[in-house]
């Protein structure tokens, strides 16, 4: 059986931690040059102003249809992926070092590496579409919509706690998955 330590390995953890917290923190310093700008034109826009803050409008929009995505696309891709590990056809990307690859652990960390990058990436297209919004119009509720976005990836952040209990309920799935591989294969 795996010890603990050896089915999230702190240099995957960190990786992950690592990639979220770039992604978290292009959104932030993204934010912070369009509020310099904004404040600098003493809080007007870029694009002539306008009654109908069409693309903040169209932003917040955008972020509410991403958002489902958000989660549902990694949801689908951790199915898949799950089915392919437990029916044995899971492959290796080229160039990829077997070796790293030889327990289910790694192949899960690796899908929740990639899910997680998926996910947040997801947001993160949303939050900077927002934060150009606010550029051109400087509409202060479309702020609001980039700290959303901002606390759903907060929200999202892999913290050993959160990976330890998705690689658990992955792993539980897993076996679920091969022992009806096995029962259909048994009838």
């Amino acid at each position: 059986m795996d010890s603990p330590e050896d089915i999230l390995p702190k240099q995957s953890l960190r990786v992950m931690q690592i990639l979220a917290g770039a992604l978290l923190a292009g959104v932030i310093v993204f934010l912070i040059i369009i509020l310099t700008i904004v404040f600098m034109r003493n809080g007007l826009g870029m694009a002539p102003a306008a009654d109908l803050p069409i693309i903040s409008i169209v932003a917040t929009l955008v972020l509410i249809v991403q958002i489902p995505f958000a989660f549902f696309v990694p949801s689908m891709q951790t199915r898949g992926t799950l089915q392919k590990i437990a029916s044995g056809t899971w492959q290796l990307l080229p160039g990829a070092n077997a070796a790293a690859f030889n327990s289910d652990a790694s192949k899960l960390l690796a899908l929740r590496q990639s899910t997680m990058i998926t996910g947040l990436a997801v947001l993160e297209g949303a939050a900077f579409f927002c934060c150009i919004a606010y550029l051109l119009e400087a509409r202060p509720f479309v702020l609001s919509v980039v700290l959303v976005v901002l606390f759903l990836m907060v929200a999202r952040f892999p913290t050993e706690l959160r990976v330890r209990a998705w690689l658990d309920r992955q792993t539980d799935q897993l076996a679920r998955l091969r022992q009806l591989d096995h029962g259909a294969i048994e009838q």
